[in-house]
């Protein structure tokens, strides 16, 4: 496995999948759209009761679906009939149906979503992605699962993170998902870090090292200009991309 990472900084990601108007974030219309605009896809995963593998953010589904309850506890005949807010009749789709949908057109950027337990999530991913030919690249708030990757596969890795001094109990949880040396256990290819907290001790330490830093999530022309010169790439809202996107041009346009 090539742990290459420049492809994760030719263009700005699209977090969710391309989400323009009413598409919902992490539908396999939003990747429809990233993948016609040669983006990036990062997604979401998580692990239902019966072992499938599926694109979802939240550990609850009330805000995306309206119907209240964590996944996690949910099959894949329960979950398929869980409707996502937005246009169309979009359902949550498997991991397995973005595979086959993206099939190495665009690069995938997977975060783990993990509250406790991960193993299951990260044999699961994996076994998913056995025979895939894409680029992809693993990443997540929890070291330990992303130290598991690591010790399991070769596959590009990164860490998402935040100053969780600034966000209360919130950083509680941070510290106990984060309470492994990861620099030794995961040797991480990339960050992707709260733009609000950049710079921070720990992005300081990635540019010492020579890692690259991405940062999340631009939501605004603001953030977009603070973030160019605080991080090498940006996840966000797809909403400000054009077909002809590039990471040059963006610099280019953002700076005149």
């Amino acid at each position: 496995m090539n742990r290459d990472v420049s492809w994760l900084f030719e263009k700005p990601i699209a977090h969710r999948g391309a989400c323009f108007g009413n598409i919902p974030e992490n539908s396999m219309t939003a990747f429809r759209e990233a993948i016609e605009r040669g983006l990036v896809i990062e997604l979401d995963i998580q692990c239902l009761r019966d072992g499938t593998i599926v694109v979802f953010h939240d550990f609850d589904t009330l805000r995306m679906t309206g119907r209240a309850g964590m996944l996690k506890y949910r099959n894949l005949e329960s979950a398929k009939k869980l409707r996502l807010k937005g246009d169309g009749d979009e359902r949550m789709p498997t991991l397995r149906e973005v595979l086959d949908l993206v099939d190495g057109k665009v690069g995938l950027m997977i975060e783990l979503k993990v509250i406790y337990s991960f193993k299951k999530l990260c044999d699961g991913l994996l076994k998913e992605l056995e025979g895939y030919k894409g680029k992809v690249a693993i990443h997540g708030f929890s070291q330990r699962a992303i130290a598991y990757i690591a010790a399991h596969s070769d596959y590009p890795r990164g860490v998402v993170g935040m100053d969780y001094r600034k966000v209360a109990l919130i950083g509680i949880y941070g510290h106990w998902l984060n309470r492994v040396a990861y620099f030794d256990r995961i040797d991480p290819d990339f960050l992707n870090y709260n733009l609000a907290h950049i710079p921070s001790p720990t992005t300081k330490r990635f540019k010492e090292l020579g890692i690259p830093v991405m940062s999340w999530t631009i939501k605004n022309k603001k953030q977009f200009d603070n973030a160019l010169t605080k991080s090498d790439n940006i996840v966000m809202e797809t909403k400000f991309f054009d077909k002809d996107f590039t990471m040059r041009k963006f610099k280019e346009e953002t700076t005149e």
